[in-house]
């Protein structure tokens, strides 16, 4: 059964930081009741991560240095 949805949506789209327009998209889902899929692109897979007193450091582990992720 389809049920109806009248929320809102929200992305953010970390272009590749190598080749944006030929490189792969990788679709990340996260989330849930609870749980900011913010967490995981600011301390696990995105291109910053925050850190203590809300300072910000560049990931070098960053799932978007080869692929554009949405």
């Amino acid at each position: 059964m389809l049920q109806r949805f009248d929320g809102s949506l929200f992305y953010v789209l970390a272009e590749s930081q190598s080749a944006p327009a030929t490189d792969d998209l990788i679709v990340w889902l996260n989330g849930g009741p609870g749980c900011s899929s913010l967490y995981g692109l600011l301390a696990e897979n995105g291109p910053l991560l925050a850190r203590k007193g809300g300072h910000l450091e560049v990931n070098p582990f960053a799932w978007n240095a080869n692929a554009n992720v949405l």
